[in-house]
């Protein structure tokens, strides 16, 4: 998981389809890795989101630096086998997503 979080981080420097390819397949492995039936099934509905928010223009076709940052922290938790880091690591990337989404969804409150 380290290895691909290092090919995403180039990936999200250079090469926006590369860079979608390997997030979805980072997340999928996240999900399916986590040991939890229900987070698994999870991983065909983030991978339309991520794959959506592209084809729809709704990101910048680049990460930041600290999404980057995010999915290699949460990657090197995984590797350490450290669950509370991992846990935290995971819930950063889902609320920072979801603030950067945010503006979406206003208008429809």
């Amino acid at each position: 998981l380290v290895a691909l979080a290092a090919r995403l981080w180039v990936a999200g420097h250079t090469d926006s389809s590369e860079f979608l390819e390997l997030d979805v397949t980072f997340h999928t492995l996240v999900l399916e890795a986590s040991g939890n039936e229900m987070f698994a099934s999870l991983a065909p509905a983030v991978t339309e989101i991520l794959q959506g928010r592209v084809r729809h223009h709704l990101t910048t076709p680049l990460p930041t630096e600290a999404a980057l940052e995010r999915h290699m922290t949460l990657a090197r938790a995984i590797q350490k086998r450290e669950p509370d880091a991992a846990r935290a690591s995971a819930r950063q990337i889902v609320d920072e997503s979801t603030k950067e989404s945010r503006h979406l969804w206003e208008d429809l409150t």
